[in-house]
């Protein structure tokens, strides 16, 4: 069963894939259609359908981005139909060619490393344990609701420093998101933090 969710960007649809997992281990996003080739059909042909911008693939959802200039109503039922039929095929979400797996491996080995960085952060600056603490329980569940995202950068000077993915991306509302939400809240629980920057912008 597909469900189809608003997002705070006006221009981003999630659409939710209940009882099946897509990206296990690492979200995916796609740019472009030449990202997809060798990845992912499906992404693939949800950039064929015409009008779409970027491409999420989360745990168990997919959000779309779309141009501008066009009305949801113009493709948000031929998106639900590519991604129904992908499923209802049984299609694999990712393509299993050496590309995609090296492209896989490529992304466990950023996880490792991530891994290893906040295993290192955790041992030696608890502020830093304590603010990937409250992004991970408090500020990512929140953000993931409406198909966003948030990864932890650095913190430098008593500056968080961040970057949004998913439906965060290009929304309106997400400088909102970072001084209402996410700055308030590690502001709240962590008074060393001072200010919280977005790297992309």
């Amino acid at each position: 069963m597909i469900t189809i969710e608003e997002t705070p960007n006006n221009q981003a649809l999630k659409f939710v894939i209940n009882n099946v997992c897509i990206a296990k281990d690492k979200p995916f996003f796609f740019n472009s259609i030449e990202e997809t080739m060798d990845v992912s059909d499906l992404a693939k042909d949800l950039f064929l359908i015409g009008n779409v911008n970027k491409i999420f693939f989360g745990h168990d959802f997919i959000i779309v981005t779309k141009m501008e200039n066009i009305e949801w109503r113009d493709i948000k039922s031929t998106i639900f139909l590519t991604i129904a039929n992908h499923i209802s095929n049984h299609k694999p979400f990712f393509v299993a060619t050496k590309k995609a797996k090296d492209e896989y491996l490529s992304i466990k080995k950023k996880i490792e490393i991530e891994e290893k960085i906040n295993q290192k952060y955790n041992e030696e600056d608890q502020i830093i344990k304590e603010i990937l603490s409250v992004i991970e329980e408090r500020i990512r569940p929140m953000l993931l609701i409406d198909g966003g995202d948030v990864k932890f950068i650095n913190f430098v000077d008593n500056i968080v420093y961040i970057q949004f993915m998913g439906a965060c991306l290009e929304c309106p509302d997400s400088n909102i998101t970072l001084q209402s939400g996410i700055e308030r809240t590690l502001k709240h629980f962590i008074p060393e933090v001072e200010k919280v920057v977005d790297v992309d912008n």
